[in-house]
């Protein structure tokens, strides 16, 4: 599943750039899930950019609706 994509919608996004990032560089952006929120259908996800050396561009988070919950993600 993408977050957010077709049936999510993307409710808060928090970002600290602690490096600038570089026209032509390659990025790489993680998210991980720290929290699902079943009564609002909501994940939270923290989130990083880096580039390939693993220098860190920015973290933060960002809350994420599911508009079609599904069960198995809990």
């Amino acid at each position: 599943m993408q977050l957010p994509g077709k049936k999510s919608l993307l409710i808060d996004l928090k970002t600290k750039f602690k490096n600038p990032a570089y026209l032509n560089s390659s990025i790489k952006v993680v998210g991980q899930i720290v929290n699902l929120h079943e009564s609002v259908s909501c994940v939270e996800i923290k989130l990083k950019a880096q580039y390939e050396s693993e220098k860190i561009i920015s973290t933060g988070s960002s809350l994420v609706k599911i508009l079609k919950w599904i069960r198995k993600m809990s």
